[in-house]
């Protein structure tokens, strides 16, 4: 129980930490364009990695651990690449930008990550409704197309990574549908308040063979997150610990909505977008310490 309640007291603590110092040390126009561009570049070194393990025919976890995280990073630099783009003054630099953007996307299938190929597909659609200047009409018909292009995006990132093919879809999302099913009926016992944090994930496995509507694992691990950062957090913490997240998600939404300078609507609109992936990734993956998603709530 103890070892439980420290690590979730480090992984909440490790997400507070980047949202400190994106929150606090980041405090200008000039910074957050500085942070931003700091996150490209090694954003670029990742993409490498991932192209490398298309070539070697294996799944890349960039500079982490995770293909599924990789994948989610990867995402984000599609909305960021295209706004340096949108604000190059000259043809070579637009066609570096263009050029930059196919590396990301081909990093990005390296991962062999479906959750990440979902999150780049719903940012290629908010990059493509949120170009400036268009007119509300001209915006639905771009909203319409970018849909064709996130799903010719998706199928091909899909295809170009051979571990994708092996797996398809009826892997039962690597066990998701079974953990899933497992941590709403643990919530129902605990709806409130939750069994403790960091407690969930010790929970989970002794249940998931006695829960109707999972199937048989194979997973031995003795502790398993639910692979799902809303059923994590309020297995833990209840639903007024949901409520209190949803609360600083919502936040921070409005604050990119909302932006404290004028000259960073723009700018602003992207980092919104890039957070369409995480926001995505959070029904996918035990996010509660994501770095990517802690500085954009402080960059919010």
């Amino acid at each position: 129980i103890s070892s439980g309640w420290f690590f979730g007291m480090g992984v909440l603590g490790l997400g507070m930490m980047y949202f400190a110092v994106t929150g606090l040390l980041v405090d200008s126009h000039e910074k957050i364009r500085e942070f931003l561009r700091a996150y490209w570049v090694g954003g670029l070194f990742g993409s490498a990695a991932g192209i490398l393990a298309l070539f070697l025919g294996t799944r890349s976890v960039g500079f982490g651990s995770d293909p599924n995280y990789f994948g989610l990073l990867q995402a984000s630099m599609i909305p960021l690449t295209v706004h340096f783009r949108r604000e190059a003054t000259t043809p070579l630099a637009k066609h570096g930008y263009t050029f930059a953007l196919l590396f990301a996307l081909a990093g990005l299938a390296g991962g062999g990550s479906r959750s990440g190929l979902l999150g780049a597909s719903i940012a290629i659609v908010g990059t493509m409704v949120t170009r400036p200047g268009l007119h509300p009409a001209r915006r639905i018909g771009v909203g319409i197309g970018s849909l064709f292009v996130a799903g010719f995006a998706f199928l091909v990132g899909f295809i170009a990574n051979p571990h994708n093919l092996q797996r398809g879809f009826s892997d039962r999302g690597a066990g998701r549908l079974d953990l899933w099913a497992t941590s709403i009926e643990l919530l129902k016992e605990q709806p409130l308040v939750g069994y403790g944090l960091g407690q969930l994930r010790a929970v989970i496995p002794p249940f998931l063979l006695v829960t109707p509507g999972s199937e048989m694992l194979t997973d031995t691990r003795a502790e398993v997150s639910a692979h799902n950062t809303w059923l994590d957090i309020a297995g833990d913490l209840g639903l007024v610990g949901l409520a209190i997240f949803a609360t600083i998600i919502v936040i921070a939404m409005v604050g990119f909505v909302r932006p404290r300078w004028l000259q960073a609507r723009q700018l602003s609109t992207t980092l919104f977008v890039m957070m369409l992936p995480v926001m995505s990734g959070s029904f996918f993956l035990p996010l509660l310490n994501n770095k990517l998603g802690w500085a954009l709530i402080g960059l919010s």
